[in-house]
């Protein structure tokens, strides 16, 4: 019976080689097995808030290639004009009257 055992145990170790699986992800693997409970939580709300700000930039990413901007003003930046340095009439705060 230990020879059929030994076979079996053989032709599973043979299987788990050829087949790919997924890394194990634990607190243990991390060497926090025995932390304290807040650092669990300190861990757990960095790795949400890195997964949140992932989606988020990939959603913006998805959404410019599905819905680029179609006018060109939408691309270029918005410059702005000063009064004062346009018509060359004296300075100050551009609230005087002009004739």
């Amino acid at each position: 019976m230990t020879k059929l055992k030994e076979k079996r145990n053989k032709k599973e170790q043979q299987k788990d080689e050829n087949e790919q699986a997924m890394p194990s992800f634990s607190f243990r693997d991390l060497g926090l097995g025995s932390a304290k409970p807040w650092v669990k939580v300190v861990v757990i709300a960095a790795l949400t808030v890195a997964g949140t700000m992932e989606t988020i930039f990939w959603v913006k990413v998805g959404w410019r290639w599905l819905y680029p901007t179609t006018t060109p003003a939408a691309n270029e930046e918005v410059q702005i004009k000063d009064d004062d340095d346009d018509n060359g009439e004296g300075e100050g705060d551009g609230n005087s009257m002009k004739s």
